[in-house]
């Protein structure tokens, strides 16, 4: 008890550091997201866990049951070893104030070449993009669905 009692500022340190990451991302929400679209115009830290932290909506595996891919309320895409249930690859998506960023749909092409997610993306308005991502490098390939470019009713 003695060695923590010395130590308290750098434990209070070391805490405040881990509250400001973890609550990074709920400050960026005051931002607000920017004219154009409904996303947010400046950086969002996003800590990586390896792991989903919200709810897991959309799921897929390849023909040849080598690779899953899920997608989730934490607005990331995580592929997945099937033999040893490892985590590949995690791909971030766009985010915007609650739920934008959100993916409810997930799949994976047969020769596991190729990802799609979808869900509330981009825009509180209702457009919803597809997203298709390369599974070995995890780049965007191609988004599918109409781009806003202004706010026009």
């Amino acid at each position: 008890m003695a060695r923590i009692w010395r130590h308290r500022r750098t434990l209070a340190a070391a805490f405040a550091a881990l509250a400001g990451l973890l609550l990074g991302p709920a400050f960026a929400e005051d931002r607000g997201p920017n004219a154009a679209q409904d996303l947010y115009d400046q950086p969002v830290l996003a800590v990586d866990p390896g792991m989903h932290t919200g709810t897991t909506w959309g799921q897929a595996v390849d023909r040849d049951g080598r690779f899953a891919v899920t997608g989730g309320a934490d607005r990331t895409v995580r592929i997945w070893s099937v033999a040893d249930g490892k985590l590949l690859r995690t791909i971030f998506i766009p985010v915007g104030p609650d739920p934008v960023g959100d993916i409810y749909a997930a799949a994976i092409s047969p020769d596991g070449s190729t990802i799609a997610a979808g869900g509330w993306t981009e825009s509180l308005s209702g457009d919803a993009p597809i997203y298709l991502f390369d599974r070995e490098s995890g780049a965007l390939v191609r988004r599918i669905g109409a781009c806003r470019t202004s706010s026009t009713s």
